[in-house]
């Protein structure tokens, strides 16, 4: 690879380009060669001192912007004003129609046992009326249970109160004198 002689101490505004290097762009921005193929065509110091200027120069023409480089006097800025406005009209319309019955109408009763057996099916047709219902007779069952078991063993205790004349007998002695104190 061969590269055009720079002077060693000038500072030029053009870099030297290799040979197969690429090319700037036309808008000023110059695409960027790999580093390992760079690196691979290095021979001597003046070719550091040349890649290094050339990196520099781009790097200073990526981040300064082009204008600065024109001759030409820049022109004025331009001033805009931008003028947003926006309007919204919304109008909104609803007719409802009246609610279809989808039920048909019963026909009145002609008895009173008519509309109570209609009225007691309607009740049993509901699941959760029929669980509430065997829920409430399953507690009144309980409770008549409790209730008659504790009159069987009262009359249980009564029975051997009666057989045995030792408890009979004081029964009847303590039973008379809480009836006197009373």
């Amino acid at each position: 690879l061969v590269a055009s002689p720079a002077p060693p101490m000038q500072e030029s505004a053009t870099v030297p380009r290799f040979q197969g290097a690429p090319q700037s762009a036309p808008n000023g921005v110059s695409s960027h060669m790999p580093y390992s193929e760079s690196a691979s065509m290095l021979q001597t110091s003046d070719d550091v001192r040349t890649l290094i200027r050339r990196e520099v120069n781009q790097a200073f023409a990526a981040s300064v912007p082009t204008t600065a480089y024109s001759s030409a006097p820049s022109a004025p800025p331009i001033q805009l004003i931008l003028q947003n406005n926006s309007t919204v009209h919304a109008e909104q319309q609803v007719q409802s129609a009246p609610p279809v019955s989808t039920e048909p109408q019963r026909p009145l009763p002609k008895s009173i046992w008519e509309l109570s057996r209609q009225d007691v099916a309607d009740f049993w047709a509901s699941p959760l009326n029929r669980i509430c219902v065997f829920g409430v007779a399953g507690l009144l069952f309980y409770l008549y249970q409790g209730h008659s078991h504790h009159r069987w063993r009262m009359s249980e205790l009564q029975r051997r109160i009666d057989n045995n004349i030792f408890l009979r007998t004081m029964n009847q002695l303590f039973g008379a004198a809480q009836n006197a104190l009373k």
